[in-house]
């Protein structure tokens, strides 16, 4: 996991694991065909926590990747101790 600001690796990690459930979803519900690959998945969170952009590095599995940023969009993680934005990149295997 890469961070830049001033938001909690550890809080990052924690949100994250807690939503792995449903980004498996996104890949449950998205793909056939099993495909095993890597993805990494970026995320910058305003003052308060809440993402307001996401971006996959992934160009194959587009409704994969629609689905993923998606969900991401739709999150809150804790707010950077700074007040100003921040952003995570976290790396997932499928």
């Amino acid at each position: 996991m890469v961070i830049s600001g001033a938001i909690s690796k550890e809080a990052v990690e924690k949100f994250i694991a807690a939503h792995l459930r449903e980004i498996d979803k996104c890949y449950s519900d998205n793909i056939n065909t099993p495909v095993k690959g890597r993805f990494s998945l970026k995320i910058d969170v305003d003052a308060s926590g809440k993402v307001i952009k996401a971006e996959i590095g992934i160009d194959e599995l587009k409704v994969l990747k629609s689905c993923i940023i998606k969900l991401a969009e739709s999150w809150t993680l804790p707010a950077p101790s700074d007040g100003k934005t921040a952003s995570a990149e976290c790396f997932f295997e499928f």
